[in-house]
């Protein structure tokens, strides 16, 4: 297994990049996704809320993806899907992280 890059003060790589913009547009896709079904209006203060929050997760996701797989495509689906569930990627990532490290588990 392979330790992931250190911490590089430069700018990012083109992988990461690729990995904020697929995350990005796995929450955008929900997003607009959820507008047509609901029916609801469109209010740009949450759609930038969400956009944000998805972009962050779907980053996290793909990272906490790379632990397992550090090379692939793999990373980058694991960037739409966290992109795509938002907070709740978030959970798993937690929870993920306190399984290899020990500590409580989320309340369910």
């Amino acid at each position: 297994m392979t330790r992931p890059a250190t911490f590089q003060a430069s700018s990012p790589t083109t992988a990461e990049v690729l990995i904020v913009v697929v995350a990005t547009a796995g929450g955008l896709a929900k997003h607009l996704y959820e507008s047509f079904n609901n029916q609801e209006p469109f209010r740009f203060w949450i759609f930038l809320a969400k956009t944000f929050t998805s972009g962050f997760s779907g980053w996290t996701f793909a990272h906490a993806a790379r632990l397992f797989v550090p090379e692939g495509d793999f990373i980058v689906v694991c960037a739409a899907v966290g992109g795509w569930l938002g907070a709740e990627a978030m959970a798993w990532v937690i929870d993920l992280v306190r399984q290899k490290l020990g500590g409580p588990s989320s309340p369910a």
